[in-house]
């Protein structure tokens, strides 16, 4: 927390500086220098400030980097057609003019846009583009990543050689002084380690990345990094360790391909825990994206996965037809081995379907043989890059330690004196570390308990500890008749407040009515609806016949809270809460919408209950109700949908 608080207070002295040359110097390099600090805070602010620059355009150069700018804009919007419009647009201009860092910067916006559309060979030519004109432009960092790409992308190819050649090319221009450039490449290596098959070698690697990533305060990484580490557990069969990683994951996906990547990996996830049904509804997720996206290669991998999950389901019409699907998308984007993979499983589906058990065994064999050939020629390749690497790594750091050396024997006592220190604090801290850990496992789970321990610290939040419910009532007693008739439209707010705050005062039941609940949340999105600075419509439609049904408690509350806090309270043009509750064949059916940002990795775990926390509820009493509740969070384009259905026979006890 404290190094948060640091990074944000440097950045908000750089956009202040930037701010008040604005103030007292206007022109087009201060205020497009002020929108490129928002790439990682704020996209929508610097879009805001890269339009501002718009009157100060002197020439050509300012034009390119304006055009430039917009396009990274739409890149990070998940808009792939207007970046690449743009993209154009920056090198028609930067040509005439031999403007190469603009060259250089435009290609990069390509090779993104093809790689994320699932054009791979489109990718690796605007790659090799972008290679030429940063080599062009002598920038070092910007040398280093467009080999790193361009290797990246060779890597999807499955071309191991001229994945090994252009990160060999791309050690030239490391800088071992440089955390950042450190954390790209060891993620980098980690990739090539998982494409390899060798996952533990590649989380070794990848969680040393994170740590120089959190080091240079660069964040945005890490919920692609937290995926393959995940992808790395999964298939190690450590499904809980890879499920806390992916769920870290998803609370940090920053855009639309983070989550896709994020729901596809997770949906993996629940195959191999055999929940299908959960898997599927993760595949539909990554779907809706890639779809609008039109990735022709994730919407053949997801059809594949959803093949996969049919086949292991024994759903085996369901998985030819999926497979068949997946086989025709990726015919076009010629990625040979994602379509062998595509084949064998649906010849593999067919052979099962028919209990074909005898040539089943020799597929199984003889595939498996193929397999090894290839991995074995994926792991020389990935040796020789790990090697190379660790050997530059080695030479820049015998270098860096001669100088030191040098400089430091005069004052060797110090130094030996400091690293005594520095090792006894290390000890303490690697036995205080291992004693959290021992307590941490000690530590069993009790979901029910934890749901009553989350509502005691809502009603503790709630109001003073020296009050209760009744000295609150003799109070309004006593104000209440003077407020109402000086201020009657406060003291109609009041009242509202107190209503809503009561229901998390005194009530040990872990449930409350439906009466009760859908009178709090109409209170509470009033008095939102007056107090926000942002527009809020609202419905709230309850079919239920018996009023008095019980759900659990503040649920209705917190889904409403959410829907406000981070949806609605976060859109400029504000935003509609509809919340239904209805009941069908023997279930309760609730439904909260809103039309507000969207994104799953927004619902709040950090005020009030926690939506994981009526999740884990449910998980424990379905094992003891025979028909199961469910609590199901959907992303749109623009808001969220969450639906909990439950049965009307449910025993919370």
């Amino acid at each position: 927390m404290f190094l948060n608080t640091l990074v944000v207070f440097a950045q908000n002295q750089k956009i202040d500086s930037l701010k008040n040359e604005i103030k007292t110097r206007p022109n087009f390099t201060n205020i497009h220098d002020l929108a490129w600090e928002y790439l990682r805070i704020n996209i929508d602010t610097l879009h805001y400030y890269n339009k501002k620059s718009l009157p100060f355009i002197k020439n050509d150069n300012d034009r390119a980097e304006y055009e430039n700018l917009l396009g990274k804009y739409f890149l990070l919007k998940g808009n792939y057609k207007d970046a690449e419009k743009q993209a154009n647009k920056t090198i028609s201009i930067s040509e005439k003019n031999h403007h190469i860092k603009m060259l250089s910067s435009a290609y990069n916006t390509l090779l993104i846009t093809a790689n994320r559309t699932g054009n791979l060979m489109l990718a690796k030519e605007f790659a090799e583009k972008n290679v030429k004109y940063s080599l062009l432009s002598g920038d070092k960092s910007k040398i280093l990543n467009a080999y790193l790409n361009l290797g990246s992308i060779c890597l999807d190819l499955n071309d191991l050689e001229s994945t090994k050649k252009n990160y060999m090319l791309a050690r030239k221009f490391f800088n071992d002084k440089n955390i950042y450039e450190q954390a790209v490449i060891l993620k980098n290596v980690g990739l090539s380690y998982n494409k390899g098959g060798e996952f533990s070698k590649s989380n070794t690697f990848l969680l040393e990345s994170e740590k120089l990533f959190q080091k240079a305060k660069v964040y945005g990484p890490l919920s692609g990094l937290y995926n393959i580490v995940s992808n790395n557990f999964r298939a190690q069969k450590k499904l809980e360790t890879s499920q806390k990683y992916i769920e870290t994951s998803l609370k940090l996906a920053k855009n639309s391909d983070d989550s896709t990547n994020v729901f596809y990996e997770y949906a993996n996830l629940m195959i191999a825990k055999k929940d299908f049904k959960q898997a599927k509804q993760l595949i539909e997720l990554s779907m809706k994206i890639d779809e609008r996206n039109d990735n022709t290669k994730k919407m053949a991998e997801n059809y594949y996965l959803l093949g996969e999950a049919s086949r292991l389901s024994h759903h085996f019409l369901d998985a030819d037809k999926n497979y068949r699907k997946a086989i025709h998308l990726s015919e076009p984007v010629k990625d040979s081995i994602s379509l062998s993979q595509m084949v064998n499983s649906l010849l593999m589906n067919k052979l099962e379907s028919e209990k074909d058990q005898y040539y089943f065994n020799y597929f199984q064999k003889y595939t498996g043989m193929l397999n090894k050939v290839f991995h074995k020629d994926k792991i020389k390749s990935i040796l020789e890059l790990d090697v190379a690497y660790n050997t530059e790594k080695k030479n820049q750091k015998i270098n860096t330690q001669e100088k030191v050396i040098y400089r430091e024997r005069k004052h060797r006592v110090n130094a030996y004196l400091g690293l005594g220190i520095f090792a006894l604090l290390s000890l303490s801290g690697f036995w205080f570390a291992r004693n959290v850990q021992k307590q941490k496992q000690l530590k069993t789970q009790n979901t029910l308990l934890e749901l009553q321990m989350n509502l005691d610290q809502m009603e503790l939040q709630s109001l003073n500890k020296q009050l209760d419910p009744h000295e609150i009532k003799n109070l309004l007693a006593n104000i209440s008749p003077e407020i109402q008739e000086k201020a009657p439209e406060a003291y109609r707010k009041m009242l509202k407040l107190f209503n809503i705050t009561k229901a998390a005062l005194n009530n040990n039941s872990i449930t409350d009515s439906i009466a009760n609940q859908t009178q709090q949340i109409d209170d509470l999105l009033d008095l939102e609806k007056q107090m926000l600075t942002v527009p809020l419509e609202y419905t709230i439609e309850n079919t239920v016949q018996n009023p008095a049904h019980q759900i659990p408690r503040l649920m209705l509350k917190n889904l409403v809270e959410n829907a406000v806090k981070h949806g609605i309270k976060g859109k400029e043009n504000g935003g509609m809460i509809k919340v239904g509750l209805s009941e069908e064949a023997g279930f309760i059916h609730i439904t909260v919408d809103d039309t507000g940002k969207g994104r799953v990795a927004a619902i709040s775990t950090d005020s009030g209950i926690g939506t994981s926390t009526y999740q884990n509820l449910f998980a424990t009493l379905n094992k003891k109700n025979k028909e199961h509740a469910s609590f199901e969070i959907f992303d749109k384009s623009e808001g969220t949908t969450v639906v909990v259905v439950i049965p009307k026979e449910y025993k919370y006890e």
